[in-house]
This record gives structure tokens, sequence and C-alpha cells, in this order.
């Protein structure tokens, strides 16, 4: 037969109080120290889901982004002393606001487009086989870079031009207005 065996621990019911402060105490220093080590996330991910977005979302920088359709952008809460860095899809009007010392790069997967201050419309939907760029004002540059990071081609875009990336063979070319309106009528009555 078994007997059971109970263990008596009368230091334990004199010093409860003492006990369970300091295991609040060390809950309380282990949760502190995984915030010191572990902050919370520093990107803030905005999705736009409304094809009639009223309001422009503003980044920390002054940056208005207008959304078109289903778009995401992630950027963090304070951009870096030297560069304004952001991840996007989907469709928005950027009207960057102007650092000269501080470039604003867009990095859509494997293209990037660098602005020092202008405003251009970017489609870049993760599905689409193709990137573009409608610039505004002022000029930007598009890069292209391979999976680890290294500049495959780049191109500057000036305003009133398309700036046009392929995802099939990874090229870049431009049109102008006069060029992308052809095309769209030629694919419209085709």
């Amino acid at each position: 037969s078994r007997e059971t065996v109970v263990v008596q621990m009368p230091w334990l019911r004199r010093n409860i109080r003492y006990v369970t402060s300091a295991a609040a105490a060390i809950i309380v220093a282990m949760f502190l120290g995984f915030l010191v080590s572990k902050p919370f996330n520093s990107n803030v991910t905005l999705a736009s889901r409304d094809w009639n977005v009223e309001t422009p979302y503003i980044l920390p920088d002054g940056t208005s982004v207008s959304f078109s359709g289903t778009s995401e952008i992630k950027h963090p809460k304070q951009f870096d002393a030297d560069l304004r860095s952001v991840e996007f899809e989907g469709k928005a009007v950027f009207d960057v606001a102007k650092e000269t010392e501080r470039p604003f790069v867009i990095h859509c997967n494997n293209m990037n487009v660098e602005v020092l201050g202008t405003s251009f419309l970017l489609e870049a939907y993760g599905a689409s086989d193709q990137y573009k760029v409608d610039l505004y004002s002022g000029s930007i540059r598009m890069t292209v870079v391979d999976k680890n990071g290294n500049l495959v081609s780049s191109m500057e875009i000036e305003p009133g031009e398309r700036g046009i990336y392929d995802l099939a063979d990874g090229s870049l070319k431009s049109m102008t207005y006069a060029e992308v309106k052809h095309e769209e009528l030629m694919k419209d009555h085709v």
C-alpha cells in the first residue's frame, strides 16, 4: 500500500508575504529585462483597403502617402539620421519631404526608388509583372538589385516620364507621357 507523505514547511506559512513579494519582483524584473533586450517592434505597418482614401498618411519625416487600392507600407517609427527607408507594395502617390542630406528610398522587392524631394505615383503590386513610377516633379533614381543586394542596373527619371521595372527580365525602361498614352490607347483598342 502507498502512503501519502505530507511535507510541512512552517517557515513558508510564516513568511508567505515575503515569498510572494520576492516572486513578484522576480517576474517584474524578468519582464523588464525582456523589454530592454527585445524592445517592441519598431516597424509600423499601414494597410489601406479603401479605393477612395481622402486623408493622406504622413510618415515621420513629413512625407505624404495617398493610397489607392490595397496597399501596404512598412517604416520605422523614426528614420535614421542618414537615410529614410520604407518597404512598399501597392499603389500610392508619394509627396516626399525634401531633405537633400537624407535620401528617401522605397523598397519594392528587388526594385528601389530613391528620391530627395519629389512627387510621384508608384504602382508596385507583388502579383504584377511590372512596377511603374510616374514622376510629377523633382527627380528619382530607380535601381534593381539582386538577391544579395548588389546593384544590377539603375536609371534616372525626369518629370513627365514613367519608369518601368519588368519583373520577368529585370530590365528598367523609361517612357514619355506621350508614349505612355499611346501604349494605353493601343491596349484599349486592340
